[in-house]
C-alpha cells in the first residue's frame, strides 16, 4: 500500500519537474503536488509524484503531470487521492494532461483511468515530440469508480 504525501511546499513538485526532460530546472510555476511513498518515514521511496498546475479556476481546468518510478504506487486508493484533489477540493470541471506521443504505456494507463483523447499537439515538447492531450470531465469522474461520494451521501445510504 502507498503512503500519501501532501506537499509543504515546493519539494514534490521540484522532484518531479527534475525527472520530466520538457519541463526543466523552472519547474512547473504555482502548483500542488501529491506524493505516494513505500512507507511514511521521510527514508521511504518516493513511487509517485502528482502535480497539479496551470490551474484556470475562471474556467475550472487544472492540468496534471505524473512522474512515477515504480508501478507500486497506483492503487485504488491513491488514484482516488489524485483525483479526488481537482475534482472534489478544487472543483474543476475538466483535467487534462500532455503526454509525450511516444510514451505509450502513460496513453493506455490515462485512457484505463477513464481519460479521453482529445488532441495531438505537433512538436509541442520538441520538433520530434508531439503531445497527446487527454481530460476528464468533471461528471465523467462523478461516474467512474474512482468517485468518492461525499460524507453526507455516504451516510444517507
Amino acid at each position: 500500500m502507498a503512503h500519501l504525501i501532501f506537499d509543504q511546499g515546493t519539494g514534490l513538485a521540484a522532484w518531479a519537474a527534475a525527472k520530466l526532460p520538457y519541463v526543466g530546472p523552472q519547474g512547473f510555476g504555482p502548483c500542488a503536488a501529491i506524493g505516494a511513498a513505500s512507507g511514511p518515514l521521510l527514508s521511504d521511496q518516493l513511487l509517485a509524484v502528482i502535480v497539479y498546475h496551470d490551474y484556470l479556476p475562471g474556467i475550472g481546468t487544472m492540468q496534471c503531470s505524473l512522474v512515477a518510478t515504480s508501478p507500486k504506487w497506483a492503487t485504488p486508493g491513491t488514484i482516488q487521492a489524485f483525483l479526488f484533489y481537482p475534482f472534489q477540493q478544487a472543483g474543476v470541471r475538466k483535467l487534462w494532461v500532455a503526454i509525450v506521443h511516444t510514451n505509450e504505456r502513460a496513453i493506455r494507463f490515462g485512457r484505463g483511468l477513464g481519460f479521453k483523447r482529445e488532441a495531438t499537439l505537433r512538436q509541442h515538447f520538441s520538433p520530434r515530440h508531439h503531445a497527446v492531450i487527454m481530460s476528464m470531465l468533471a461528471e465523467e469522474y462523478q461516474a467512474s469508480r474512482w468517485f468518492v461520494p461525499p460524507l453526507a451521501e455516504r451516510k444517507a445510504a
